[in-house]
């Protein structure tokens, strides 16, 4: 109940409006309490965040991309699939991979990879990160799969771009 109500003040914060409060409630947190398994209460949010998110950005096809746009952009760095973003937010995969093109003119892979070789860049360029540890860090479990898109994306290595974000020469052919 406690994580109900601190979910409700970040969602207030974060919306910056009153509609929030209309499904985080002493309704939603009595019925949170009548729930009986997890499964019960994960369920509860889904709907009550759907609807929350509905109310807020509409439920037209434009609103839904702006959503879907914004949930990869929040979890870029975990496992996605166009599967699951059809499933969780009501669509066909298919239906919603070609909605997905015509709103963004990328297709759903490549804007994924996009924004996570991005991010990549960013982290490389801060010295702090081995190349492994900001692979995983933007959601790539296989090092020489991100190897591979981020010379396909940026044109050198990860490693190559690290050194040469320090200032160092570079060659390509060491790693």
């Amino acid at each position: 109940i406690t994580a109900a109500m601190e979910l409700k003040n970040r969602l207030v914060k974060n919306i910056g409006d009153k509609k929030t409060e209309q499904f985080i409630n002493d309704e939603f947190i009595a019925r949170l309490g009548e729930k009986a398994s997890l499964f019960d209460i994960i369920e509860l949010f889904k709907k009550t965040l759907t609807e929350l998110s509905c109310t807020h950005f509409g439920r037209t096809t434009k609103s839904t991309m702006e959503r879907v746009v914004q949930y990869i952009e929040s979890n870029y760095s975990h496992e996605l699939r166009l599967e699951q973003l059809a499933n969780i937010f009501g669509y066909n995969s298919a239906y919603l991979g070609k909605v997905f093109h015509q709103y963004t003119g990328e297709n759903f892979n490549n804007y994924l990879d996009r924004i996570r070789i991005t991010e990549a860049k960013r982290l490389l360029s801060l010295d702090e990160y081995k190349v492994y540890e900001v692979a995983e860090m933007v959601g790539y479990t296989n090092i020489n799969y991100f190897h591979n898109k981020f010379k396909k994306y940026v044109g050198i290595s990860p490693l190559s771009y690290k050194r040469q974000s320090k200032g160092e020469a570079f060659n390509d052919t060491e790693e």
